[in-house]
């Protein structure tokens, strides 16, 4: 299932509070000037007027941004309208009627009430919402009103100037009418914006209920892919060991043979009463010839021991001297030297049981491509480099092919004409679950050469990063 992010826009608009501050500013600097009737008083009707205007333009914003980014050069266009109004306004303030002034002040808002309904008539069809039909009506009615308060305003007689005590008291009633629906719709807005949030919490909930099924699968299928992983390295492992055990067989036949042969030198000898001088030394041979069994046999049960996946600190060089025993007949078997350049005598994490699936891997891979060589040569090499234990094993096949060096380490990508494309991709999965990484390094003519680093752990215990 596909989670996007929720369309609900639960931030509220700007233009709502600039609105709404900009109408409350303007009805305090209007009940400011019913206390002085001077000219700063005249002066601040101005400027309520100039609020009054841009409180509209502001809700106007609003209605536009549900449907359609607000440009920046549209705001600077109502900026230079209020400022041109305020200047305009205060100028017929002293030589112009109350009629005339209410008459453009009632054109402006006339103007702005169609310009709102006409923006949230066209939001209508993408919201659905009942706060958003609220807000039509309440403007819809101070349209009416605002219509109503300017042909009152025109139709009844009046002197040129007039004070606000002087003022009819339908008008007055108007202007209470509109303000009630101004609040009104100020509250339906609020309202929209508190179904928004409800909505937004509503679709929250749920996308986190998903999004908490889907990591418990996510969860569950990594878990699967570990098992699914361990089981192929176990298996990869036996598979390259069973590879190992014609030579493996016969290099544990030499000792127990030859513990057969000294065993019965030693019958022959107790059979006739002779405890000699070569007695002791066939005693000896058969426990040396029985320590070299139990060596391989041990390395061979410690190989097929899966263990847990567990870090622990290794000495790389003492591990790779154990794994000489597994590797020394199979080379052997092969005619091919394989030479220990062991100089990294610092503790690593590392997983035994994973490391001697890599080791393996890179040692078989190697034989395989040294088939038809002339020159048969394996070096395993370690050493420490920037806190850093390198360790290259490297042969004298003809190398890698160029258009594989890419892909070496995906799955299904071999470099053998028989290959599966499993052994490398196992042995990158491998080093890089212990801290480490593992590439092929090119050199023409050289064969190929294998790198794995691997931090080594400091003094303290911790590993160097």
């Amino acid at each position: 299932m596909l989670i996007r992010k929720s369309d609900v826009n639960i931030k509220p608009s700007i233009y709502w509070g600039l609105s709404l501050g900009s109408n409350l500013l303007a009805i305090l600097l209007f009940a400011l000037s019913l206390l002085d009737s001077n000219a700063v008083g005249l002066f601040i009707v101005t400027l309520a007027n100039g609020l009054f205007l841009m409180a509209g333009i502001f809700q106007g914003l609003f209605c536009r941004e549900f449907t359609k980014k607000i440009q920046k050069s549209l705001l600077i266009i109502f900026g230079v309208l209020i400022v041109i109004f305020c200047i305009v306004f205060d100028h017929m303030r002293i030589v112009s009627s109350f009629q005339e002034r209410t008459a453009i002040v009632s054109f402006f808002s006339f103007i702005l009430f169609i310009w709102q309904l006409i923006e949230l008539n066209a939001a209508r069809s993408s919201i659905n919402s009942i706060q958003i039909r609220v807000l039509i009506f309440a403007t819809l009615l101070e349209l009416i009103i605002s219509s109503l308060r300017t042909w009152f305003s025109l139709a009844m007689p009046m002197p040129v100037q007039i004070d606000y005590q002087q003022v009819p008291a339908i008008l007055i009633v108007f202007l209470a009418l509109q303000l009630a629906l101004n609040v009104l719709s100020y509250m339906s807005i609020a309202a929209y914006w508190v179904e928004q949030i409800s909505i937004a919490n509503v679709v929250a909930s749920k996308e986190n209920q998903v999004i908490s099924a889907l990591l418990e699968e996510k969860e569950h299928l990594l878990a699967e892919k570990n098992k699914l992983i361990n089981r192929l390295i176990k298996t990869k492992k036996i598979a390259e060991t069973g590879a190992l055990s014609a030579s493996l067989a016969h290099e544990i036949n030499q000792p127990l043979g030859a513990i057969q042969i000294n065993s019965r030198i030693l019958q022959s000898l107790l059979s006739k009463g002779e405890l000699t001088p070569l007695s002791m030394q066939v005693v000896d041979n058969i426990i040396n010839d029985n320590k070299r069994a139990y060596k391989i046999i041990q390395t061979l049960r410690n190989i097929f021991y899966q263990g847990t996946n567990d870090l622990k600190s290794v000495n790389l060089d003492s591990f790779i001297e154990e794994m000489a025993v597994i590797f020394e007949p199979i080379t052997r078997q092969n005619a091919i030297q394989i030479d220990y350049q062991l100089n990294a005598d610092q503790p690593v994490l590392l997983n035994p049981s994973e490391m001697q699936q890599v080791l393996m891997n890179l040692v078989l891979n190697s034989i395989d491509a040294m088939a038809s060589s002339l020159v048969k040569r394996i070096v395993i090499q370690t050493k420490i480099v920037d806190k850093l234990l390198v360790l290259t094993v490297s042969d004298t096949g003809p190398g890698v092919k160029k258009e594989l060096h890419d892909r070496l380490f995906e799955l299904l990508e071999s470099s053998k004409d028989k290959g599966f494309g499993l052994g490398l991709w196992l042995s990158k999965y491998i080093i890089e679950r212990q801290n480490g990484k593992i590439y092929y390094q090119h050199q023409a003519d050289a064969g190929a050469i294998f790198v794995i680093e691997l931090p080594v752990i400091n003094p303290y215990g911790a590993l160097h990063v």
